[in-house]
């Protein structure tokens, strides 16, 4: 009995962390509301008291799905509609034709969306591939050769450690030979809708969910076909030097900071962060909640949500033409200003931040083939 309930506890935590530690997502909220609905399934009830408390903790608990989602409640409740998708799914289970139909029909809805053409294929052909940021059905759609990331979903990798390994194996000569940039729309948003590869989920900017990784991509790919619906890159000897300081300045949170311009054309800017990290009291109160939120701004009206740990990994600021990968698919966003901001709570980030610059020389490339844009 104690193992049994050890066990769950732990189920129930973890389902709370899923929950409860996206900032604004209401379909964690919905999934956690349905798992805490299980264990009163999974174990036998004996005795109409436990009968009665484990039907009340079911309906009380299913009560909150409603307005913890965004799903309008009369879909859900459309007995009709869900009836026919049930029948549909059971027969996707037992006929193996049914199975290939919805399999190919999915391949093409994908195909239709990612638009790769014969002269990409061409390029993927025979390759080590993968597909960036999180376009794992991609490589599925399109029966390609997949060299996945430790960490295959960029936004995954939210710690220092995570980020290098996924660092590491770009950097590796047996990773990936290619890697697939697809246009893609991510379902959540802080504003209109913009490209994966620019506004990460929750509003973060796709480039600092993982800097290290980010890093590593544009030392060791070089852009070989660039489309308005994807990029592709192919593997390509480092072409990244040693780095060296710049200047370093002590700022308030919410105070602009000038960034210094690249010293030549084949130099990236970069930024290191002391005092934006959680402390050790704050990573306490994340493992039995969530870290403060942290943001990023660019200046120019553009505000992003930072990772939290994986803050202080050094941040591509500024990057030439020569040195950046072709627009749009550019890395870096060519920030003239950068403030951070803060969430307030306990235990509360210190009240400044010290930004240390530094440069890097990347050896120019080729932009490849850019076809298709007016």
């Amino acid at each position: 009995r104690g193992a049994l309930i050890a066990m769950v506890a732990y189920y129930c935590y973890a389902e709370f962390k899923i929950g409860f530690t996206r900032f604004g997502f209401s379909g964690h909220l919905g999934r956690f509301t349905a798992a805490m609905m299980l264990p009163w399934f999974a174990f036998p009830m004996e005795g109409r008291v436990q009968r009665g408390a484990a039907a009340a903790a079911i309906v009380a608990i299913g009560a909150l799905w409603f307005p913890w989602t965004s799903i309008p409640v009369d879909f859900r409740l459309d007995l009709r509609a869900n009836a026919d998708r049930a029948v549909s799914d059971i027969r996707g289970l037992v006929d193996a034709g049914e199975r290939e139909r919805v399999r190919e029909d999915s391949r093409r809805g994908l195909r239709a969306q990612y638009g790769l053409d014969a002269r990409a294929l061409r390029l993927l052909h025979d390759q080590r591939v993968d597909a960036e940021p999180w376009e794992a059905s991609l490589i599925w759609a399109y029966g390609l050769d997949w060299s996945p990331a430790p960490i295959f979903q960029a936004l995954a990798a939210n710690t220092p450690r995570l980020d290098r390994i996924n660092a590491g194996w770009l950097s590796d000569p047996d990773g990936p030979t290619r890697i697939v940039r697809p246009v893609i729309y991510p379902v959540l948003t802080s504003r209109q809708p913009v490209p994966a590869h620019v506004e990460s989920v929750d509003g973060r900017y796709a480039a600092y969910d993982t800097p290290s990784q980010t890093l590593a991509m544009l030392c060791n790919f070089a852009p070989l076909d660039t489309t308005p619906k994807f990029q592709i890159l192919g593997r390509t000897e480092d072409r990244c030097g040693e780095k060296h300081e710049l200047s370093t300045v002590t700022a308030g949170f919410d105070e602009p900071v000038p960034v210094p311009r690249p010293p030549g054309p084949d130099q990236i800017v970069l930024a290191e962060v002391d005092g934006i990290v959680p402390s050790r009291l704050e990573l306490l109160r994340t493992s039995l909640y969530r870290a403060l939120r942290r943001w990023i701004s660019f200046g120019d009206g553009r505000r992003y949500q930072l990772t939290p740990l994986n803050a202080g990994e050094p941040l591509l600021l500024r990057a030439p033409p020569k040195a950046d990968l072709p627009p749009p698919y550019a890395l870096a966003p060519d920030a003239a200003t950068i403030s951070f901001e803060r969430e307030s709570g306990f235990p509360s980030p210190p009240d400044t931040v010290e930004i240390t610059f530094t440069a890097m020389r990347v050896a120019p490339v080729g932009e490849g083939t850019v076809r298709g844009f007016s």
